[in-house]
């Protein structure tokens, strides 16, 4: 798993977009305290394919045009959890 999390008195925000290429298999995301503020069409893009979770806790997504997660649609994959806790998301979609 790997984890990005802002530190409690610093404003964290992600502005990239997170590219998976070739093949992303049995790891995971966590993402706590921090704003995701993408204005451009996808935050998660790739071949996404048995991934264990995408958890985000106590964070504020905003301004993804098109779409959160974008996977490869070329075989069978599998995200064992995506889970959001204590989320705001807003000005999504275009």
């Amino acid at each position: 798993m790997i984890t990005l999390q802002g530190e409690s008195q610093e404003s964290v925000i992600i502005t990239q977009q997170i590219s998976m290429g070739g093949s992303l298999t049995n790891c995971g995301f966590i993402f706590k305290d921090l704003t995701i503020d993408r204005s451009s069409d996808y935050f998660m893009s790739g071949d996404v394919g048995n991934v264990k979770a995408l958890e985000f806790y106590n964070v504020t997504i905003q301004n993804v045009n098109r779409c959160f997660l974008r996977t490869g649609n070329d075989t069978e994959k599998t995200i064992d959890l995506i889970k959001f806790d204590s989320c705001v998301i807003k000005n999504c979609g275009s």
